[in-house]
């Protein structure tokens, strides 16, 4: 857990500790419930503007990305330690891996592929066929 993470939590449970519900997370003294949950993330999402419509995003979808990045800047055994995964098996459900590999084969395309965030696309210069 980050720093700043951990500064957060750490006030935030002074705080709930103030209350006689002894929960850390609550809302008007109940325990949160998943449709709760579902509901506050969805209000979030509109108030970040992210379109989510035709996406599945859910409160589940930040640990898979969490997970899949993570994946990349530490050893398994610490992001289990992170994630709670009992075993690799769990923690390698999540990323997926052959993306790192399809993004190596879209490096030729890298200007055409940032243009059409830019503006206008850029054609794709035909390559010549080799035998």
């Amino acid at each position: 857990m980050t720093t700043r993470a951990m500064e957060m939590l750490d006030w935030w449970i002074e705080r709930a500790s103030k209350t006689d519900t002894g929960l850390i997370f609550s809302y008007r003294g109940h325990s949160i419930n998943k449709d709760h949950l579902v509901a506050r993330f969805s209000t979030g999402l509109e108030n970040a503007k992210i379109d989510h419509a035709d996406r599945k995003l859910t409160p589940h979808a930040l640990r898979y990305t969490y997970n899949t990045r993570m994946r990349r800047l530490i050893p398994g055994e610490f992001l289990r330690m992170m994630t709670g995964h009992q075993d690799e098996a769990m923690t390698d459900h999540y990323p997926r891996t052959e993306l790192d590999g399809q993004l190596v084969s879209l490096q030729p395309y890298r200007k055409q592929i940032e243009s059409f965030w830019e503006g206008e696309p850029k054609p794709v210069q035909k390559r010549a066929r080799t035998k």
